[in-house]
């Protein structure tokens, strides 16, 4: 994964030695959050410290692009999701950066998640909720589907689990379109007959949060029960789709700021010369923004659901197992056996795995200083922190953080 800068401080000339003239730069993104975000990052590079003429549209509509053109860009950070998007801006004979993972043929230099770990921490978020049958569900015409499918799809069976998949019709305009707009009966009945063909309960991962707003709604008109008979996770954790959603729907969630921010960093590089990269650069997944749709543990005792339940939200309090057993009203022998016979761990080692997803969505998302990221991760100390998170992570805290670019 490629290094990422802090924004240079204000001067006319920046400490690289450059002067940095009023370029023309466009930023072609889309209007969902996915896109405000990249924006955000954007934004956090270039502002104050570079002259940049600015120009934020979309990419995808055939007279923006003319317009686009028209306004003569010097450089332009774009979601080019097709290929024929990606072959008509080359033709400019201009700097471009694509913050699409859509598609990677013939890209230009291109900055983005690393999917492939997307799908993988959604796999393992769905596996620690007890559930042991799995399933994936995306328009896999989309790169960043497939990826997100196949690291999935490898999480699960590497854990032993039988993996089951959706079979989107690739060759089906109509449904397709019937997708994007969820407002074609036809399109919601064979959901609905997928969902009545599932095992449960199932575990899904729907490759984009829009898609999982809308299957949410098709399974409470099918009344199938949301997360106990399906757990949902989807990805981008898009707030809009997820929160209004019902029930509302878990998400992975991704630096996007700092995709904006290293496509700005690098476009600064390509405008003065610097060679691009040979590959791409790609960010690591932050957490998994946990919401209704997958709060559940697949088990069918109610006392280590509620347990669990008080583990996870309490992620950023220095709880103890005492503090569950308070919760619960039970021994402690009692709890100890349960969580070792069905979750082969202890509520000690549970906690400390809160704990520590908590540590490292802080550690990507935030510039916390590392003992204010222990004290909003539950752990009593720095050094505590650092010794579970080696423990569980094989690496310290601020190696982390470093690895992913904060």
């Amino acid at each position: 994964m490629g290094r990422v800068q802090p924004p240079h401080t204000p001067s006319a000339q920046a400490h690289d030695g450059r002067e940095h003239h009023a370029q023309r730069v466009a930023v072609l993104t889309s209007t969902s959050s996915f896109g405000r975000r990249i924006v955000k990052g954007v934004a956090a590079y270039v502002r104050p410290t570079r002259p940049w003429i600015m120009h934020i549209n979309q990419s995808f509509l055939p007279d923006r692009v003319d317009a686009i053109r028209t306004w003569q860009p010097t450089g332009i950070i774009a979601h080019l999701g097709t290929e024929k998007l990606v072959a008509t801006f080359r033709t400019w004979g201009v700097p471009i950066v694509n913050v699409s993972n859509a598609t990677r043929k013939n890209d230009p230099p291109h900055v983005g998640i690393d999917d492939h770990a997307v799908g993988a921490m959604a796999g393992r978020h769905l596996i620690e909720k007890g559930l042991k049958q799995f399933a994936f569900c995306g328009d896999l015409s989309r790169g960043y589907a497939c990826d997100r499918r196949d690291g999935f799809r490898d999480q699960v069976l590497d854990a032993g689990y039988p993996y089951l998949e959706f079979p989107w019709p690739t060759d089906s305009r109509k449904f397709a379109d019937g997708v994007r707009n969820m407002v074609d009966t036809d399109v919601e009945a064979v959901f609905r007959e997928w969902f009545d063909s599932l095992p449960k309960p199932i575990g899904i991962l729907v490759y984009q949060d829009y898609l999982g707003f809308s299957l949410c709604e098709v399974c409470r008109q099918a009344g199938i029960a949301v997360p106990e008979q399906i757990a949902l996770v989807g990805v981008d954790d898009d707030e809009m789709a997820c929160d209004f959603a019902y029930p509302p729907i878990s998400s992975v969630r991704s630096p996007l700021e700092m995709v904006g921010f290293e496509a700005a960093r690098l476009l600064d590089d390509l405008l003065h010369g610097v060679a691009p990269p040979d590959q791409a650069i790609l960010f690591a997944p932050s957490a998994v923004t946990e919401r209704q749709s997958t709060d559940i543990t697949a088990t069918d005792d109610p006392l280590l659901s509620a347990a669990l339940r008080f583990i996870r939200t309490n992620a950023d309090r220095p709880i103890q197992v005492d503090d569950v057993l308070d919760e619960v009203v039970v021994s402690r022998r009692t709890l100890e056996n349960k969580f070792k016979v069905l979750l082969n761990r202890t509520p000690l080692a549970e906690i400390h795995r809160v704990h520590v997803e908590q540590a490292k969505r802080l550690l990507t998302e935030t510039q916390l200083p590392i003992p204010r990221v222990a004290e909003s991760s539950g752990f009593s100390s720095t050094a505590q922190m650092n010794t579970v998170f080696r423990r569980l992570v094989s690496t310290s805290p601020s190696d982390y953080r470093r690895r992913a670019g904060t």
